[in-house]
């Protein structure tokens, strides 16, 4: 974590201690500590004994109240209640530091702790987060339980390490990645995989009931990667509370309702005292929606690098990872689909899934190189626009449009499903499922294609929705006009049936990837045009609040402007004007000229950026990037795109 990071995080989160909460009884913070040694290395992570004590000295000179894992479970079974400011402190790996040095204080001030420790590792010199590399031995955690101040945890058995998750060999934490079995070819089963967390979780259990004569209450999450999936293996073995490592769920507080995803704030370094004081008394707790930066952002497609040859792709690969390193934006919106013909609509993924057939297992191997360089990576995914390889099933799925009175699967560019068919929600949400199984995704990226016109959407299940409406029982061979209040009434529930449909999916997005967020793209004149919503079934209101961000098409060529650049100011001013607006809101550019499939002049586009920063808009997105012929102009967009060169925080999510 930088030093800027680390400030935020403070700032931010251990004003929670000063700050009563609604139900000052319900709620409590978490710190985690790792190693705390006599001294501390720069850019270790550690926090030196002297730096511990101190902090230790003002929070309990300021109203913190420590409690144990006994005070919250009781708290929750209501046998008393929570006292106010209540601070739980933790720490991870097991370093010998913790015998040597914070027990002693701990047992000076009677402050209770969560020590949490991987198995496996203890009397080892397995980790490098001690400064010394030594961590306890058995005999060491016999003393620190016979103190009968600190609550021993797992760590997990041997689940603190990276997995191979894809054929190309990218690693990450063992608990959530889908492991690939190179010896076998394949990857693990769902069950091998819950099976797999079973085996740890109860290894580390019955290994601490031999040498420690306990049963582990508590689990904390190695990195604090977790699933629903995982916590569900947890929950079958018993453990009444488990911690991960994010402090912006549930706004940075541990609630008493969630004990199976409490967060915990991260500290380390040498912070003086008096920046420690200072950031104590600051601001609030925020929540995560809310802590908005500038960001940048490049929208890419997989097919460009998609190649038959593997000699070929991992070049063209090679070549869009530099590209995209070089330019250094916030996020790369990438598609996570094959659309070789360029029409969005998607029979095949990058991905391995039960619903599509999948074309090359590339996404993740591009996601895990960009991640790993810090830049974070959403799925460019269709919500709608999809066919089934049973294509009976897929046309019966279909939005159906009304034209001269007859009623026919949808025949627009967009072969797009019904949102009112939850047949079909069904098997789209196991794709969903599947792609965040398969990739550690930041997020979702939802195509343009939910959308409904003012001819669509007579499926009929929708027709059921419309009966309510107009108060009498249709069918396709009878559509009668609506009036005007009618037409109201319709628009609205189209426009909110897509928005069901897509939180639907970014939901089961979430079970495996809990901080996923969500971006929906939507058509520029649905800002300009508020009328224009019975053209889309789209709302920009609505939409600020049912997203994490929604991304504008900001298109003028596509769009056919006079003005480009007074039509962008228009755009912003309104985002500007909204509620949220200006912080949730992404202005996605074109780089290329659909009409005549050429890349847009590289001073026009920067024309175009630089509107967009002078008007105030604060998110910034372009689309398409072709890393073989330039465009954009790298070093045309480098200064408006690059986190390096424009003055905003790096942390954004």
């Amino acid at each position: 974590m930088t030093k800027k990071l680390l400030s935020l995080s403070f700032t931010i989160f251990l004003a929670a201690i000063t700050q009563t909460p609604a139900k000052a009884s319900q709620s409590f913070i978490s710190f985690c500590y790792h190693d705390i040694p006599l001294r501390a290395t720069n850019g270790s992570g550690a926090v030196p004994i002297n730096n511990f004590i101190q902090q230790i000295e003002y929070m309990r000179g300021n109203g913190a109240h420590f409690v144990s894992v006994d005070d919250i479970l009781k708290a929750k079974s209501g046998e008393q209640p929570l006292p106010s400011h209540a601070v739980l402190l933790t720490f991870d790996d097991g370093c010998s530091s913790f015998r040597q040095n914070v027990l002693p204080i701990l047992q000076t001030y009677r402050i209770p702790a969560v020590l949490a420790v991987v198995t496996s590792w203890v009397g080892t010199t397995l980790t490098a987060d001690c400064e010394n590399n030594t961590l306890l031995s058995w005999e060491d955690l016999q003393v620190i339980r016979d103190s009968g101040l600190i609550e021993i945890a797992s760590h997990s058995h041997d689940m603190h390490k990276a997995l191979t998750f894809n054929p190309q060999g990218s690693t990450a934490a063992a608990v959530i990645s889908h492991q690939y079995l190179s010896n076998l070819n394949r990857y693990e089963t769902l069950k091998e995989h819950q099976q797999r967390i079973k085996q740890d979780l109860s290894s580390s259990i019955s290994m601490m009931q031999r040498k420690l004569a306990i049963t582990p209450r508590v689990l904390v999450w190695p990195y604090g990667e977790y699933n629903q999936m995982a916590i569900e293996q947890a929950k079958s073995l018993g453990f009444s509370m488990i911690f991960n490592a994010d402090a912006f769920l549930f706004d940075g507080l541990g609630d008493l309702e969630h004990l199976y995803e409490v967060p915990r704030h991260m500290l380390s370094g040498n912070t003086p005292i008096d920046q420690f004081a200072r950031e104590f008394w600051a601001g609030g707790v925020v929540p995560h929606q809310i802590i908005k930066t500038s960001t940048r952002i490049i929208h890419a497609d997989l097919d460009l690098l998609y190649d038959q040859d593997p000699a070929k792709q991992k070049q063209n690969i090679d070549n869009f990872i530099e590209r995209i390193v070089s330019i250094k934006p916030s996020s790369v919106y990438l598609q996570a689909f094959s659309d070789q013909d360029g029409d969005g609509v998607v029979s095949e993924v990058y991905f391995p899934n039960s619903v599509l057939p999948m074309k090359a297992d590339l996404f993740s191997f591009v996601m895990r190189a960009l991640q790993i360089r810090g830049i974070r990576v959403y799925a460019w995914m269709p919500s709608l626009a999809i066919i089934f390889p049973d294509s009976d099933f897929t046309i019966k799925s279909r939005v159906r449009e009304l034209v001269n009175n007859k009623i026919r699967p949808v025949q627009t560019e967009y072969l797009r499903l019904s949102p009112f068919d939850e047949k079909a929600l069904k098997k789209v949400k196991t794709l969903y499922n599947d792609l965040s199984y398969a990739a550690k995704i930041d997020g979702i990226l939802f195509q343009d294609d939910a959308y409904l016109s003012d001819h669509e959407d007579y499926h009929p299940a929708a027709l059921n929705v419309l009966n309510k409406i107009i108060g009498q029982k249709l069918s396709e061979n009878h559509i009668p006009k609506l009036n005007l209040k009618q037409q109201q009434q319709w628009t609205s529930a189209k426009t909110q049936q897509l928005i069901y449909w897509t939180q639907e999916l970014i939901n089961t997005v979430r079970t495996n990837r809990p901080l996923a967020l969500s971006a929906r793209t939507i058509y520029a004149p649905v800002l300009l045009n508020p009328e224009s919503e019975a053209w889309f079934a789209q709302n920009y209101l609505k939409s600020i609040k049912a997203y994490d961000y929604v991304v504008v098409m900001t298109y003028p060529f596509m769009e056919k402007v006079a003005k480009p650049n007074k039509w962008i100011r228009q755009l912003v001013q309104i985002a500007q004007n909204t509620k949220d607006g200006i912080d949730k809101t992404v202005f996605k550019l074109q780089t290329v000229d659909w009409h005549n499939d050429k890349c847009i002049n590289k001073n026009t586009i920067r024309k175009w950026m630089q509107t967009l920063i002078s008007a105030g808009a604060h998110n910034i997105a372009y689309y398409p990037d072709n890393v073989f012929d330039d465009c954009p102009n790298q070093h045309a967009i480098h200064e408006y795109m690059s986190t390096e060169t424009f003055p905003f925080k790096r942390n954004q999510r």
